[in-house]
């Protein structure tokens, strides 16, 4: 049996489950819906200020890669994780 109470959170509810029988109990409850639904309404296209404040800079990359001084000089610097016949 399921039942719906108040959350701390604005406009949403905590489910609890007490299950009955001799099933497994688990199930997604309905009420699950309106959280995905709260979430759908509440995506929006971002304006310019806030699409340039999250996204990338438009600039090109640079012509040569970045040096990066944390690689050793040989191998890719991950670990060996080799196991000998027999693990």
């Amino acid at each position: 049996m399921y039942a719906q109470r108040a959350s701390r959170l604005a406009g949403a509810v905590v489910w609890t489950n007490t299950p009955t029988g001799d099933g497994p109990g688990r199930a997604l409850p309905d009420g699950c819906i309106n959280l995905l639904r709260a979430a759908a309404l509440a995506a929006h296209r971002p304006g310019a200020a806030e699409a340039d404040r999250l996204l990338p800079s438009a600039e090109p990359a640079p012509a040569t890669p970045v040096e990066r001084g944390d690689l050793p000089p040989f191998g890719d610097g991950a670990p060996d994780n080799h196991v000998d016949v027999g693990g």
